[in-house]
């Protein structure tokens, strides 16, 4: 979980709060694997044209762990603009691949 504030005179979103569970080792052949799900909601200032509302974001993933500290990630979002915004309802998928170093 987490939560964020700033002064709304100096941020374009001054509160924001999320929460999400990783299951590690979702299957006993894969135990290095993660699933994932997460949500999230912002909350923008007035000044940044938005008139009220909440951005909301929502985050499935499946993280496999192919070999050698590769990980392929594919995810999924479902986001949801403020009110006052000009970006529509979207439900972007992607796939990262890491390795970290």
């Amino acid at each position: 979980m987490q939560y964020g504030a700033a002064p709304a005179a100096v941020a374009v979103v001054p509160q924001h709060f999320g929460a999400g569970v990783v299951w590690t080792g979702p299957w006993a052949a894969r135990p290095q694997d993660e699933l994932g799900i997460a949500c999230s909601d912002s909350w923008p200032a007035a000044h940044a044209g938005f008139t009220h509302g909440v951005e909301r974001e929502t985050e499935a993933y499946y993280a496999l762990d192919a070999s050698h500290g590769w990980t392929v990630q594919p995810d999924f979002e479902s986001r949801r603009p403020p009110v006052g915004g000009d970006t529509p309802d979207t439900v972007p998928g992607l796939i990262r691949v890491m390795f970290p170093f």
